[in-house]
């Protein structure tokens, strides 16, 4: 009955229920990855995390008894009309458990990120995907190079992007420099201004991202689209920590931490903040929020510092040239 009905679900809890984690991992993966059958995404990822447990539950067992040594042992039986045929686990071993165990890891890690390009799709009124590719997105787990080159690149998630080559381990400085600078102007531009200064600061900060073509507006005598927000407001401020806290955690200590380039970031963050600090009047408190902004993220301050320390000889070189 359960194997005519194909009900994934009610194997896996009977192979549980009765010790037979290998296969009933099996199972679960095999659906998973059935690309034959239209499973949601949802789902896809409740089978894979099913089938994690299952091998490390295998594993667990495994390690009680001999590597080589069958877990469950059985023979083909009739009992209350359900029919056992086989149901011997497989001779597995501890590095073979582990491997897929560290195969499923990965491909739960892409699934999550494809989770969020799926809802950032859905939510959004400016993306329009054609329907081959929202039924790929909605109900297959799509390749991580596919998921990069097909979706968050050419829809401009730099988020996601940034996501996908941390998972990927991809050190690929241009693109990662490029993404970052996109989600800092993302959060000020377009923008308004009465400082020159300001103006021109924004206009070297979009260079090399992908808002180059945002407005930066200097209305001096009040002139301008008032309908931009202001610079001076420091509105972009909580906006712009928050999200730069949010993926640097996602993204530092994972074995990937080039894809948050410290350097970079301080040198941006640190820059805006005096920048608006100069458009404050003379009794305004300093706060230094772009350096607590990257000590949020989990960077060790002995970082920061070195970090700092470099900012510091660089302007000292430009200051000297």
């Amino acid at each position: 009955f359960l194997k005519e009905k194909k009900d994934g679900g009610l194997q896996w809890k009977y192979h549980s229920f009765h010790g037979r984690n290998v296969l009933a991992g099996d199972i679960m993966w095999r659906k998973a990855l059935d690309a034959e059958e239209n499973v949601p995404l949802d789902q896809r990822i409740e089978c894979l995390t099913r089938a994690d447990i299952s091998f490390k539950s295998a594993l667990k067992m495994n390690h009680s008894v001999s590597s080589m040594r069958p877990l469950v042992g059985g023979s083909s039986t009739r009992q209350g009309g359900i029919e056992n045929q086989a149901l011997q686990e497989q001779q597995v071993t501890a590095e073979t458990l582990n491997k897929r165990i560290g195969e499923i890891q990965a491909q739960l890690d892409v699934a999550s990120i494809q989770k969020l390009v799926l809802t950032t799709v859905t939510q959004s009124e400016g993306i329009d995907l054609d329907t081959e590719k929202m039924d790929d997105l909605a109900f297959t787990l799509v390749d991580v190079s596919k998921l990069y080159n097909d979706y968050a690149s050419p829809l401009n998630l730099f988020d996601v992007s940034l996501l996908i080559l941390c998972s990927c381990k991809a050190n690929e400085a241009e693109a990662i420099k490029i993404n970052w600078k996109s989600i800092i102007c993302e959060e000020i531009l377009p923008s308004r201004t009465s400082s020159e200064s300001v103006r021109d600061f924004l206009n070297r900060l979009k260079q090399g991202s992908m808002l180059e073509g945002e407005t930066v507006v200097l209305n001096q005598n009040g002139n301008g689209d008032g309908a931009l927000p202001q610079f001076e407001s420091g509105e972009w401020i909580p906006r712009l920590r928050n999200r730069v806290t949010e993926l640097g955690k996602k993204l530092v200590g994972n074995g990937a931490d080039w894809t948050f380039p410290l350097d970079l970031i301080v040198g941006e963050l640190e820059g805006l903040s005096q920048l608006y600090k100069s458009t404050r009047e003379e009794d305004y408190v300093t706060h230094a929020w772009a350096a607590q902004t990257v000590l949020n993220v989990g960077v060790p301050f002995h970082k920061l510092f070195t970090s700092y320390k470099s900012l510091q000889v660089i302007d000292n070189a430009a200051v000297s040239g």
